[in-house]
Order: C-alpha cells, then sequence, then structure tokens
C-alpha cells in the first residue's frame, strides 16, 4: 500500500471582482493506492478552468443554481489511468484499454 496525495481546489470565495487567492484554497489529503473492485486510480495532467465557470461563482442564479462555496470546483480533466482493480480482484492492465468514460455523477 503507498499513501497518495489528492490535491483538491476549494471554491472559499465569491470574487467582487477579478479572481485573486483568496477565490480558492488548496486541500491536500491523503489517500491510498487500495482500489475496491472496478474502481481506477487516476493522476490529472491537465485541469479545465473555462470561462462559464465565472459566471457560476455569482451569488445569484442563472442558467443553474451558482456553486456552493466550500465544495471543490468543477471542472473537466484529461488524466492518466494509474491503476483499475479488477472486478474478479487483482490489477488490470491500465494500457490495455481503448476508452474509459467515467459515470456520471449521482
Amino acid at each position: 500500500m503507498t499513501t497518495l496525495v489528492n490535491r483538491q481546489w476549494i471554491y472559499a470565495a465569491r470574487p467582487a471582482g477579478a479572481l485573486d487567492l483568496a477565490t480558492y484554497a488548496a486541500r491536500d489529503t491523503p489517500i491510498t493506492d487500495e482500489l475496491l473492485p472496478g474502481e481506477a486510480l487516476i493522476a490529472a495532467r491537465y485541469l479545465s478552468v473555462d470561462p462559464y465557470m465565472r459566471i457560476q461563482q455569482a451569488a445569484r442564479p442563472t442558467w443553474e443554481a451558482p456553486h456552493p462555496l466550500g465544495t471543490v470546483q468543477d471542472g473537466a480533466v484529461v488524466a492518466q489511468v494509474v491503476a483499475i482493480a479488477a472486478p474478479g480482484g487483482g490489477l488490470a492492465d491500465p494500457g490495455a484499454l481503448s476508452r474509459v468514460r467515467a459515470p456520471a455523477p449521482r
């Protein structure tokens, strides 16, 4: 078992103007590489920060509810699959995958 670091960018404050260092807080939490069957461990390489996210930071509703404070900032990621737990136990070969799609949030 290896202990790894999960870095999350927490939406900490609604900006009054331009974004600054007070808008987000980095939170590091330890995780392990122990996976349950069907789980995957990924390493984020690129985060997508898009202009529409600025609209979601407003306190007023737009096409969806404002992004809540104290939560992880939503976004897309390009990631490397590090490990996959095979359904029958053990680890599957990430290199053998041709396409991976994450399930929709519940």
